[in-house]
């Protein structure tokens, strides 16, 4: 790739009137042929999971001749799906869920004095992430199907921090206590 070709990559992401569509093309098409060998296994393990097969009948489930008149391996035969490898991967993630759920979350002490403060470590983790995080075991879940379908999957855990203002009424002594306590608080930085 010489300087120009990057320079005119880097100018698909400027505003202007009409696109570069020779460009554009170009980038998708090197896109999927990147990601050729990754589509095609994720296909074929959605295939095994789901039991779909090239020549499948889905109106009557039987065995018709093709376009050669050729039938294998006999006219009527059946050509329903039979879902076992969906069923296993559903029964592994099921057994997976229940083991998550019922486990004990601890946090071991280093010293004698911190025994206390792990186990309220332990009791709060054990909440936050049973009971508190209502998308939790949904999301689980599904990490849980996904890797067991495509051989491996990925899960972030990212905390949602929110501001905002709330009315609320003060009266005098409260707002005099309140600003002792603030003076008290910045005399003490100081």
């Amino acid at each position: 790739m010489n300087d120009s070709d990057k320079n005119r990559e880097d100018d698909i992401f400027q505003s202007g009137e009409k696109p570069d569509l020779e460009l554009l093309t170009k980038l998708y098409s090197d896109s999927k042929n990147g990601l050729s060998a990754e589509y095609s296994y994720y296909t074929r393990m959605q295939e095994v999971r789901y039991c779909r097969w090239p020549g499948q009948n889905l109106i009557d489930g039987k065995k018709h001749k093709d376009k050669d008149g050729r039938v294998f391996p006999w006219e009527g035969a059946s050509d329903l799906r039979t879902f076992a490898v969906d069923d296993i991967i559903n029964s592994l993630a099921a057994s997976a869920m229940c083991s998550l759920y019922r486990a004990r979350i601890s946090a071991i002490p280093r010293t004698t004095a911190d025994c206390t403060r792990a186990g309220q470590i332990a009791q709060f983790t054990d909440w936050y992430f049973k009971s508190a995080i209502p998308q939790a075991r949904r999301e689980v879940s599904l990490w849980l199907q996904w890797g067991l379908t495509q051989g491996k999957s990925v899960m972030g855990v990212f905390w949602e921090r929110t501001e905002g203002f709330g009315k609320i009424s003060v009266n005098a002594p409260s707002a005099a206590a309140a600003s002792a306590a603030i003076s008290e608080y910045i005399l003490d930085e100081n």
